[in-house]
């Protein structure tokens, strides 16, 4: 039995990398202006709805099966404004690095655009804002130059 087994995992892995679709944070951010570099939306705010994409239009937007609506409290880089809500799109967590908010948490979001929806998953610095206070300072003074 376990003959078997040994050639099949060494196929898989090494031979199909491409059928098997998993989260991968291959780089991650290391310092405030690294994060602030990557980045293209980057604001504080409080989730405050949580919706499915039921049928996601390309394969790619199967990554996107959860929508967040959020009330932006600040707004440090691109499109977020405060005082306007946005919604965040993500996966639904796993393998397809979503990224799990908390309907009325505050959270401090990186994100990206893609198909000019706003995007975010595990491989960004996204986190709570409680847990974020000192690099919301320090996006304070990058805003300021």
């Amino acid at each position: 039995m376990l003959k078997r087994f040994v050639p099949v995992a060494f196929l898989l892995m090494f031979c199909a990398p491409s059928v098997v679709s998993a989260c991968t944070c291959a780089m991650s951010a290391g310092s405030c202006n690294q994060m602030w570099k990557s980045g293209q939306v980057i604001f504080t705010g409080t989730v405050t709805s949580k919706l499915t994409v039921t049928a996601p239009a390309t394969v790619e937007d199967a990554f996107m099966r959860n929508a967040f609506q959020f009330s932006v409290s600040e707004a440090f880089r691109g499109s977020a404004i405060a005082g306007q809500e946005i919604t965040v799109y993500t996966g639904t967590g796993g393998g397809d690095c979503g990224y799990q908010f908390n309907v009325g948490t505050s959270s401090l979001v990186y994100a990206g655009v893609y198909n000019a929806k706003i995007v975010t998953g595990i491989c960004t610095s996204t986190s709570p804002a409680a847990r974020m206070q000192h690099i919301i300072r320090q996006l304070h003074a990058l805003q300021k130059g």
